[in-house]
């Protein structure tokens, strides 16, 4: 193997641990976890469950040992119990969380790397999945310029995925099923 890797600063780099390293200053059940290059940053992303009423999505720039700050306190709404995924695609950090019935906005959104300048894709992709809502979101997957994200609607028992290949200004329905089990993970196969 090679020593010349460094998994902090090289995105899906694999480095052999000589020991376990413990973070212990997350206060919840870590849910996702991803580390994404958005522009020019390049951040660790972990999100957590709902702690005093709304779940968080810590952010790491500086590696090992540094420190961990939540970065949607501010504007996640207290409808959301949890982070289900974080990616990046076309320059933003795209957030999928999971919510209770009542939950209609920021199940699906996206922001810069920091958390800033949020836009709730949350009602544009249940107008594609032709839902009166969208209460979570519980995947997101990337090909190539696409953008992929598994959705529910608690009521009627729907999922489905919908996708954007322009960043979120258009939602375009990909398949809706009716069943009572969501979608945990996916990815896209060519072919």
């Amino acid at each position: 193997f090679s020593t010349n890797i460094d998994t902090f600063s090289e995105i899906g780099a694999i480095k052999l641990l000589a020991g376990l390293i413990l973070e212990e200053d997350l206060d919840a059940n870590i849910r996702c976890g991803s580390s994404e290059v958005i522009g020019t940053s390049s951040s660790r992303y972990v999100g957590i469950e709902d702690v005093a009423g709304k779940p968080k999505l810590y952010r790491n720039t500086t590696g090992a040992g540094g420190a961990w700050a939540d970065i949607i306190a501010a504007y996640i709404p207290a409808t959301a119990e949890w982070i289900n995924d974080a990616i990046g695609h076309k320059g933003k950090l795209y957030v999928i969380t999971q919510g209770t019935a009542s939950a209609t906005t920021f199940a699906v959104f996206k922001c810069d790397a920091d958390g800033t300048n949020q836009v709730d894709q949350t009602a544009a992709i249940a107008t594609a999945m032709g839902w009166t809502a969208v209460e979570s979101g519980t995947a997101a997957f990337v090909e190539g310029n696409v953008l992929y994200v598994a959705v529910q609607q608690f009521a009627t028992s729907k999922f489905g995925i919908a996708k954007t290949a322009d960043n979120g200004t258009t939602w375009t329905k990909v398949i809706e099923f009716a069943a009572a089990d969501s979608i945990p993970s996916f990815a896209v196969v060519a072919g």
